[in-house]
């Protein structure tokens, strides 16, 4: 699963990061399980 927050002009990157920890923890999706970089970034490897 990949998870993008899209921002509104007047939110900052620190807001952004809080909507996205937030998710992640409603998901259930512990820190562990988390990989740097893009899913598209992932697939290209291949």
């Amino acid at each position: 699963m990949e998870l993008e927050v899209v921002l509104e002009a007047e939110q900052t990157i620190e807001e952004g990061e809080a909507i996205a920890k937030d998710l992640q923890n409603k998901l259930g999706v512990k820190n562990e399980d988390l990989i740097k970089g893009a899913y598209m970034d992932l697939l290209e490897k291949l």
